[in-house]
């Protein structure tokens, strides 16, 4: 993410409505954040439409930014028999780890632990 702000763009980052109205962990991380989306979704999809790009994990309120009109990269928590890489090709025959059989040609799924570290290198 920093490398983002570095060439110029604008990020912003809705915090998940467990930390905004629990332990409020976010004011630490010294991201620009806008408050209102995190709890109030259609905001949350106003600005996922806007957006040039969507980076959110799932499970959570940040996945219906698949049905925002701008691309989207998913980090999904690696789960031993729950969400490994996979069980979807197992189970529903699709490759999990590319994107889900609904997602758009510009939508994909990182099956990786959805880490500060692991999204800010995106």
């Amino acid at each position: 993410m920093m490398t983002l702000v570095k060439s110029g763009m604008n990020v912003v980052v809705i915090p998940d409505p467990s930390d905004v109205l629990g332990p409020q962990n976010f004011p630490s991380y010294g991201w620009r954040v806008h408050l209102p989306s995190s709890i109030d979704l259609r905001m949350r999809l106003a600005l996922y439409q806007r957006a040039r790009m969507n980076v959110c994990t799932g499970p959570g309120p940040g996945t219906i930014a698949c049905y925002a009109e701008a691309p989207v990269l998913v980090f999904e928590r690696q789960l031993s028999g729950i969400n490994e890489r996979g069980l979807w090709t197992r189970v529903g025959g699709a490759d999990f780890a590319l994107r889900r059989p609904w997602f758009r040609t510009d939508q994909c799924l990182m099956v990786m632990d959805a880490t500060h570290g692991s999204m800010s290198g995106t």
